[in-house]
């Protein structure tokens, strides 16, 4: 298969650079294509291509049809047959084929106009031939040899307009309500491609919409949960007729009108977004006019009234909301208007608008109501903990207004939904005015807003930026704050081009708590939209010039570096006003700030609070330095934010301390970039930089760092120094250049190391740590061998010198890191000196013993024995060998510290790792092996950790050695595993471990025979663990590798265990396979487990069907079904493998081919011999795939239960299984008894109970006592379960239909 697809790819490759060429276009090539494209390949392969699994070579098969040298070259009718079969096939995946369907529709239209061009000349031609009255033979050939020609142009132009036909049926018939996000956006987009590249062309314009196409594209705006989608279906809408969508019928308008007024109302954000779209489709009607009449009495632009009947729906919610904000949202969701009123407003050109008065006092009126609006919902965002605030109290509210028939209630969910959203909307509208509103000037007073109106909303949004604590609120008031900076920087009246400024001062001394009305500034949240705001002002500052004396950018670095270090001082007021206002752009407010020192007294005692300013100035200067727009402005800044970061680690206060980590972080990434790797730690050079680079770009830095180190030594690294630390994992992160020279050591490389390594020498563990990661990369080829023997020699007098354990930690935790060669003499001399790090662990010496030491240090024999087996001499191995193996048998013989677990694991893990070069484990002793001897007593020690290793090794042990010893070691195995099977304790609260003991025995059964184990044995022991945990009812039964092990041990027992005793019920079999046929758990599968997992379900395939019990095979068959429909691309590659494995097949295709494959496959193996069970499945398949039925929802929750599948398409699964059904019942009677195991199933699945011999006629009937009701009415989407139920309604629908062609 692998062969196959490679050689589709090339040959597909090499076709394309050719057709890029022109090398395929010439006329001989098209001339020579009857049998062969380009009488080069068959129809046939690119056929397959079209439907291959491989997304590469679909795509490169549709790039050939549609690129060419020429942009002229027209399209044969196969092309365009063949572009079809690709849509059809391919509409629902997800690959980016849009823009090569774009790039041959404009190819179709430039070489259409191109044919037209022909069809005219040919037509003056035979027109001048005509005019002249010649007789002549040649004139006459001329004549006719024009007119074949003629035929021969609009021959293709049919076939163009066939196309354009077809394309857009397939496109509107791929948008039934289920369809995937994928598909209807795939969908829309080509069909809105062919309305603005085709529709004008006067071949197409009288290709009319059909009214049910409408339809369908109008119910997709409906039903669609994606904005972008909306907006795609409504562009397409637009310039249809009204009569199409019944816009010409009043009374169709008026229920569209109501509609929209209902959803504007509902607290759902998704029905507020439908609700906006509804009112631009009435605005297409020419009766919108005479709607609302009472509401609004003017006879201005549909959208102004419009905008007026909203402005009063938002008033009559803004009293309710004044008195009572929970009953207000119950009634109405607040937000929902203004989305619409948005909406409408960013159809209309607002510049056009400022002469109307009406529209002048429209727009005050809306800026005021937006004022009220959000001081309502103040008390929610504004609130600490804005996410359990409800204003009255913060349990459920139950409503007694008389106005409701039944109390209702509201949950802080609602009220935070609404509240924030009402936030958002207000900001955003405010954006839009300050983007696309005139404003009144002294030269012209036509302009939409004032200048009062600007400062107001400016004021407004530094208010809500300053107050809201909640972050969904403040992030959407930047959006409109960023705008209205944006227009004002680039105004020419003075008053307002001043105003960015002026309130950047004013928020700069807001921080520092001298200007008294920011008093309620945030210092927790990160300073919530404190940040935003000061980023919203800077980003949006024109760069004129980089010149730091006139722009603001530069000033604000300065003065907020310098608030980051203040400390308390005598004079803390005259200090910050020295960093406000001398040589910044604030000067010029100086006066402002001495008028509020001067009034104090007005204000009251202003204390300042050192720890909220330098807080406050952190969080501002991290988002600055993410901010992308400013990242080439930042740069100059770098160095010094990153000494702030570090002087202020060490900060009294956690809110400094957290605020400077947040910077740091920030500051890692703006210099090495976004993490590329899955950790920190193994860092790739793509985020790294050489020393020298660095310390070129920040060259402060250098001396700064070189005295903080040197600082941490001189007191013996005894305390915990966060900026220390910080500095080390920068340090880390430098490395030096490969061809290192003198350059180097500018930045002074060797001090560097000598430093590193003396802060290895902490007794804080994080610190030795990370000083052993950043040394490492400091060192060079010659360093690193001179460090390494240095540190051999510090551990081998380590015993005799006394040196701290902290410090031959450190040195051990280093060795692993350095790589350079060793002489094995070197080796040895260190193995035999240091051997008292093992034996120091026993409880008959008296010397110094430490676990972790003894860790790293198997650690490191570990690393050398893998870099050169050789390295350690025999001798010493077997030394090391003996002593590892009694501290792991000999129970009482190590001391009882911290550490041993960690330690033992180690030692397994050495163990194993010389075991692949030997046959240690191998030795026999007193008629056992040093591997019984080992793991006999690691499979049953009382560390969870050690077990597990244990368990997850002991097979690999098992595949050497004499039959005789493996035997016995597995025997002891699966009685150890049989008793931990009883232990209830071991199941609840050791995971790892049960999966060890799980994986253990299903790779037992994989390797039964290798590894001499008895599978009965094996089977009989899953068999009494099954029952064991289905009845205590153990959760764990659920894990992946129980149910691998489960369903492995069901193929054992079906296909190869032949003793009666172990063979398993009809009842066990069938609940055994409910358990594994379980699409949920394979669904989740990681790469590891699914190969294996599939290769067990193949196995549990049953072609011949027993009818007494045919449960099984409908659990199977539902499964695969649901497998190939999975969210997961790999596991429904792993289900497509498995279908075409029983097909005997190799050659994948996509996902809508595999579907169709399996529907036959289904048929042959199934439907064709046993009907009676082929239609119950296909029924529940139909109506319920996944057993999700219940649609109903909580009268509280706020959003929409939207399944929105990559895959699954419940209207396209039930129309498969409609079709099959109806083949099967021309042979079958739908009168008969079902098979009563089917009834069973069927019950089962679907939640009901009908009697044991139904027929499918019956059951078909009687299911639509469980099926939801809909009437055919516009009202009906105000339901938010509506989508839903009407997919069960039309799957159901078809039965129905069926159901009466089959009465007798």
């Amino acid at each position: 298969m692998q062969k196959n697809m490679n050689e589709l790819r090339a040959l597909l490759s090499g076709l394309r650079v050719s057709k890029r060429k022109g090398e395929l276009d010439t006329d001989e090539k098209f001339a020579q294509q009857t049998d062969k494209w380009r009488n080069t390949v068959e129809y046939s392969v690119l056929e397959t291509c079209a439907k291959h699994y491989s997304e590469e070579c679909r795509l490169e098969m549709l790039a050939l049809l549609v690129e060419s040298k020429k942009s002229t070259l027209r399209f044969t009718r196969e092309e365009l047959d063949m572009i079809l079969l690709f849509l059809k096939y391919n509409l629902g995946e997800k690959m980016e084929y849009v823009p090569f369907v774009k790039k041959a529709l404009r190819r179709l239209k430039d070489s259409l106009a191109v044919m037209q061009r022909q069809l005219s000349q040919e037509l003056k031609m035979r027109s001048r031939y005509e005019e002249r009255d010649i007789a002549s033979e040649m004139y006459e050939n001329a004549l006719v040899l024009s007119y074949q020609t003629s035929e021969r142009i609009e021959r293709y132009v049919q076939d163009y307009v066939t196309f354009f036909v077809n394309l857009r049926e397939i496109c509107v018939g791929n948008l039934y309500p289920d369809a995937t996000y994928v598909r209807r956006r795939s969908c829309l987009q080509i069909l809105l491609l062919m309305q603005d590249f085709l529709c004008n062309e006067s071949i197409f314009a009288h290709i009319d919409w059909e009214k049910e196409q409408a339809e369908t594209i109008f119910q997709c705006l409906f039903l669609d949960t994606y904005e972008s989608n909306k907006e795609i279906a409504y562009q397409i809408i637009k310039p249809m007729k009204p009569v199409l969508l019944s816009l010409d019928l009043e009374f169709q308008v008026v229920s569209i009108v109501n509609v929209a007024l209902k959803l504007g109302s509902s607290m759902r954000p998704i029905d507020s977004v439908t609700a906006a779209y509804i009112l631009r489709i009435a605005k297409l009607s020419f009766f919108i006019k005479n709607l609302h009449c009472n509401y609004c009495n003017v006879t201005e632009a549909t959208t102004l009234r419009l905008v007026l009947l909203l402005y009063r729906k938002l008033r009559e919610a803004l009293s309710l909301a004044k008195k009572n904000i929970g009953t207000a949202i119950v009634k109405n969701s607040l937000y929902g208007y203004l989305f619409c009123m948005r909406s409408l407003l960013l159809d209309c050109d607002l510049r056009d608008t400022g002469t109307c008065k009406l529209w002048q006092s429209t727009v005050a009126d809306i800026i005021l109501l937006c004022f009220e609006l959000n001081h309502t919902v103040s008390v929610v965002v504004n609130n600490s903990s804005p996410e359990g605030h409800l204003p009255m109290d913060l349990e459920m509210l139950n409503l007694d207004d008389a106005s409701f028939p039944e109390k209702e209630i509201v949950t802080p969910q609602m009220v935070l939904l609404c509240s924030w959203r009402t936030v958002k909307e207000v900001s955003q509208l405010f954006g839009l005015f300050a983007t696309k509103a005139s404003i009144q000037t002294a030269e012209s007073l036509n302009g939409l807003l004032t200048e009062k109106q600007i400062k107001d909303v400016m004021e407004h949004l530094v208010s809500l930026l300053c107050e809201t604590k909640h972050r969904g609120a403040f992030e959407q008031a930047y959006v409109g704050f960023h705008q209205l900076c944006t227009r004002l920087w680039r105004l020419t009246n003075t008053a307002l081009n001043e105003l960015p400024v002026h309130w950047l001062h004013d928020i700069l001394v807001g921080i520092t708590g001298l200007m008294p009305k920011y008093t309620k500034l945030c210092a927790t949240r990160r300073s919530a939209g404190v940040p935003f705001m000061i980023q919203a002002v800077l980003s949006s500052e024109p760069k004129i010039c980089n010149d730091s004396e006139v722009s603001a950018f530069h000033s604000v670095m300065k003065i907020l570096l310098q608030f980051s270090q203040l400390e308390s001082t005598i004079n803390p007021q005259q200090k910050i006003k020295n960093i406000m206002y001398r040589d910044t752009i604030f000067s010029k407010y100086e006066h402002l700030g001495e008028l509020i020192i001067e009034n104090k007294n007005e204000y009251g005692e202003i204390e300042l609070d050192m720890t909220e300013i330098k807080t406050h100035s952190m969080n501002i200067l991290r988002a600055l330095f993410r901010h992308s727009q400013l990242g080439d402005m930042v740069k100059n800044y770098i160095a010094d934010g990153l000494m702030v970061a570090f002087r202020n680690y060490e900060s009294k206060t956690w809110a400094e301390r957290n605020a400077a980590a947040l910077l740091f972080s920030a500051l890692i990434i703006r210099i090495f970039g976004v993490q590329r790797t899955k950790d920190h730690i193994n860092l790739t050079t793509d985020n790294k930089m050489t020393g020298k680079i660095f310390f070129e770009r920040y060259p402060s830095l250098l001396p700064f760092i070189l005295n903080e180190l040197k600082t941490f030594v001189s007191i013996n690294g005894t305390v915990i120094k966060s900026n220390v630390q910080a500095i080390l994992l920068l340090l880390s992160r430098l490395y030096i250049s490969y061809h290192f020279d003198g350059t180097n050591v500018a930045w002074k490389i060797n001090e560097f190391v000598s430093l590193v390594s003396q802060c290895a020498r902490s007794s804080v563990h994080e610190t030795r740590e990370l000083a052993a990661r950043a040394l490492v990369p400091l060192l060079t080829e010659s360093t690193a061998h001179n460090v390494l023997k240095k540190l051999f020699t510090a551990l081998c007098i380590a015993r005799d010198t006394r040196i701290p354990s902290n410090l031959t930690h450190e040195i051990l935790m280093r060795l692993p890191s350095i790589r350079t060669k060793l002489l094995q003499s070197d080796v040895t001399n260190f193995l035999c000196m240091t051997d008292w790090i093992l034996k120091g662990l026993e409880r008959r010496t008296i010397s110094f013993s430490c676990f972790p030491i003894a860790r790293v240090y198997i650690d490191i024999l570990r690393e050398l024995y893998n870099l050169d087996k050789n390295m350690i001499e025999s001798f010493v191995m077997e030394n090391i060998l003996h002593i590892l193996q009694q501290h792991l048998v000999e129970e009482s013989l190590l001391r009882q510290e911290p550490g041993e677990q960690m330690y033992k694991v180690s030692i397994i893990r050495f163990i194993l790792c010389v075991e692949k070069h030997s046959n240690f484990l191998q030795t026999v002793h007193n008629g056992r092996s040093k591997a019984f001897n080992i793991y006999s007593q690691l499979l049953i020690v009382s560390e969870a950790e050690i077990q597990s290793i244990a368990w997850t090794t002991v097979l690999e042990v098992l595949k050497k050695g004499s039959y005789e010893q493996r035997k016995l070691l597995s025997t002891y195995a699966i009685r150890v595993a049989a008793d931990f099977t009883r232990d209830l304790y071991l199941f609840k609260y050791h995971p790892r471990l049960q999966d060890a003991i799980f994986d253990f025995l299903y790779n037992s059964l994989m390797n039964a025979n290798k590894c001499r184990l008895n599978k009965r044995e094996i089977c009989n022991l899953v068999k009494k663990m099954h029952y064991l945990l289905d009845a205590r009812n153990i959760y764990d039964a659920q894990r992946v590798s129980y149910l691998r092990l489960l369903g492995k041990c069901m193929t054992a027992l079906s296909h190869e265990v032949k003793h009666v005793e172990y063979r398993m019920t009809h009842l066990e079999m069938k609940y055994m396979y409910r358990k594994v046929c379980d699409n949920g758990w394979i669904g989740s599968l990681s790469k590891d487990f699914r190969s294996s997992v599939f290769d067990i379900l193949y196995e549990l395939f049953k072609k011949n069907i027993d009818v007494e019990h045919c449960q099984i095979v409908l659990d199977w068959w539902t499964m695969l079904l649901q497998l190939l429909v999975d969210d997961n691309a790999d596991i429904r590659r792993d289900a497509s493998k498995l279908l075409y494995r029983l097909k005997r097949c190799d050659e994948l295709e996509c996902i809508e081919k595999t579907l169709s494959v399996f529907f036959q496959s289904f048929n042959e193996m199934v439907a064709d011999e046993y009907p009676e069970i082929a239609i119950s499945a296909l029924f529940c398949w139909s109506v319920s795939l996944f057993g999700d039925t219940d649609y109903e929802m909580d009268e509280t929750d706020v959003f929409n239960k939207c399944r929105n599948y990559d895959v699954f398409e419940p209207v396209k699964i039930s129309k498969l299984c409609f079709n099959l059904t109806k083949s099967i019942t021309q042979r079958y009677s739908i009168d008969n008894p079902l098979l009563p195991d089917a009834v069973k199933w069927i019950n089962y699945r679907l939640g009901t109970d009908f009697s044991a011999f139904s027929s499918f006629r019956k059951i078909v009937c009687n299911y639509r006592n469980n099926l939801p009701t809909l009437e055919e009415e516009l009202k009906e989407i105000e339901d938010p379960t509506y989508r839903d139920k009407l997919l069960q309604v039309l799957a159901r629908k078809e039965y129905v239909l069926l159901m009466s062609d089959n009465i007798t």
